[in-house]
């Protein structure tokens, strides 16, 4: 009798499906089938109720289920201690936040030479390397029941103007007054994105995108140089050069965006990752960013 026997097996009880069984190790449902037939035969007799693409645990199945979790459960602890000992790198996916991300990376950098950080890319996805230890998203990275995350810090979205704008004698901004600046920056997909051309829709018109781009400097250049104006996440750029540049509220609209960092539910997290995730709050909490981004809360 083989551990990934039993891996399959357990599997196939939670899922009551094959198909899914072979998704999440990515091989072939005959893989699974095959598999879970030699354990049938080792046993001698049948766990699964076949119906379809559907399988159900019989009696067998149940009892022999009862018996192997708590031990495959024990043995995978087991494993991820030792694994916790090896392994001192941990791999992040930043798709939201990275400026205000990079200060606290370096600083845990020097406070932990020891571990070695290194990045989940774009590019990976061709590659068919999808793993990460933790991402770090402008909304929880998926549904609960796949993915465990925590709230970094929530910002509120700017508007940026020319310093020598008349806008710049307001404190505060209403549509009427920005309606026909050109806008910049607007990325084509992001939660970003939809907040602004919604914030448009309820005018029952739509944003004059200039140009797109997610350089943040180079957004701060268009703006600085009189092309148009544009919305930006105040804590995420405030490493950004914004000499030229006057950022205002918007008085009829309550812009913002909560970052989260988040890992799979099926991932246990390194001493490391873990050690990661409490610094990242931690730094946050300091910097008094935290604490209004709710993991079930509608602000993506």
């Amino acid at each position: 009798m083989e551990l990934l026997q039993l891996k399959y097996f357990r599997d196939a009880a939670k899922f009551e499906n094959f198909s899914k069984v072979a998704a999440k190790y990515y091989v072939p449902q005959s893989s699974i089938s095959h598999t879970i037939a030699r354990l049938e035969e080792e046993l001698g007799t049948k766990l699964f109720t076949r119906s379809g693409r559907n399988v159900m645990l019989n009696e067998a199945g149940r009892a022999f289920l009862e018996e192997i979790d708590a031990s495959l459960s024990k043995l995978e602890k087991g494993i991820r201690r030792v694994d916790d000992l090896r392994r001192k790198s941990i791999r992040i996916s930043l798709l939201a936040g990275t400026v205000a991300m990079i200060p606290l990376l370096a600083a845990f950098r020097r406070q932990n030479p020891e571990i070695d950080i290194t990045f989940a890319n774009p590019s990976d996805r061709a590659k068919g390397n999808l793993f990460f230890d933790l991402r770090v998203d402008a909304r929880p990275a998926g549904n609960e029941k796949e993915y465990t995350f925590r709230p970094l810090f929530s910002e509120q979205i700017l508007v940026a103007v020319p310093a020598e704008s008349p806008l710049t004698k307001k404190k505060k901004l209403v549509f009427s007054d920005i309606r026909d600046f050109p806008v910049i920056g607007l990325w084509p997909t992001g939660r970003l994105t939809r907040l602004v051309s919604g914030y448009y829709a309820q005018h029952d018109c739509a944003p004059n995108v200039l140009v797109e781009t997610e350089n943040h400097a180079t957004v701060a250049a268009f703006v600085r140089n009189g092309f148009g104006i544009a919305f930006y996440p105040e804590i995420s750029w405030a490493e950004v050069q914004k000499d030229g540049i006057v950022s205002l509220p918007l008085a009829d609209a309550d812009f913002h965006r909560n970052i989260y960092i988040s890992w799979p539910n099926d991932y246990a997290p390194s001493a490391a990752t873990a050690r990661f995730v409490e610094f990242a709050v931690a730094w946050f909490e300091k910097l008094g960013a935290a604490g209004s981004a709710e993991p079930s809360g509608a602000a993506e």
